[in-house]
């Protein structure tokens, strides 16, 4: 199985991740054959969401995020650390980035 590879934190912070998915699931009063039909998935294969099963594919998160109106979430899991003091800096500023010009006899 997969989740050998995996190491104990890792497995351990998908299985929360499934748990978490089913408390928002059952806040919302919903069966797992009913979520899982939204999903357009088995009830199998959601079930292995909830478990925390890392064979199931990033995309089908993706999808239970959105169903949960969640999906916004995603912005944080690689966002830059910035301070504070940082973001204030930057809104003054407003550095615009460019690109480097490329000589047009550079070859791509």
């Amino acid at each position: 199985m997969a989740s050998s590879i995996l190491s104990p934190d890792t497995q351990k912070s998908l299985e929360a991740l499934g748990e978490r998915l089913r408390t928002f699931r059952l806040k919302r009063d919903e069966t797992q054959k009913r979520f899982a039909t939204r999903l357009g998935v088995s009830v199998a294969t959601y079930q292995k969401l909830e478990s925390g099963n890392p064979s199931v594919s990033i995309g089908l998160w993706l999808q239970a995020l959105a169903l949960l109106e969640r999906h916004s979430d995603l912005d944080a899991l690689l966002a830059e650390k910035v301070s504070l003091f940082e973001k204030l800096e930057a809104g003054a500023r407003k550095v615009r980035r460019r690109a480097t010009r490329r000589s047009p006899h550079a070859q791509d």
